[in-house]
């Protein structure tokens, strides 16, 4: 009999210590995850869902930004569905259409069709491209200044 209270006390004894043991134990560091930076496809699906909740500009400014980040990233077929959604690239102000006229060329570039490139970059939308005051077009028959 002395000899099952000896085992039933070892067992509570035990009991107790483990208990107290994990009563005292400090309490388990959170770990804090910081935030995951976007991906590149969600920042440019982020951009094309903001171009809808606007109009006008903005919107075609925030269109050709999600545009030209998917030609960096090559999605050039989804890039080029994108720019279709610009509707009269004429009534733009005259950076957004050189905006678009660069992006169109661009579009054209990666898809190796240079006189496409060519195009988009001599066409109307980049007639009235601002220019800087007192230059009216590039003189290209000067030496560059670096090679004087």
């Amino acid at each position: 009999m002395i000899s099952h209270y000896s085992n039933l006390f070892q067992r509570i004894a035990l009991l107790g210590l483990i208990l107290l043991g994990t009563a005292c134990s400090s309490a388990p560091e959170l770990l804090v995850v910081p935030p995951q930076p976007q991906s590149t496809t969600e920042s440019i699906d982020e951009l094309l869902r903001q171009a809808e909740l606007r109009s006008g500009d903005s919107a075609v400014e925030l269109r050709l930004q999600a545009i030209n980040d998917l030609i960096a990233e090559g999605y050039i077929g989804r890039a080029t569905s994108e720019i279709e959604f610009i509707r009269e690239p004429t009534n733009l102000n005259s950076n957004l259409q050189l905006q678009f006229a660069m992006t169109r060329a661009n579009i054209a570039l990666v898809q190796d069709n240079t006189a496409a490139a060519v195009r988009w970059l001599t066409g109307v939308l980049t007639e009235s491209a601002p220019q800087t005051p007192g230059r009216t077009q590039p003189n290209f028959n000067s030496s560059p200044t670096f090679f004087r």
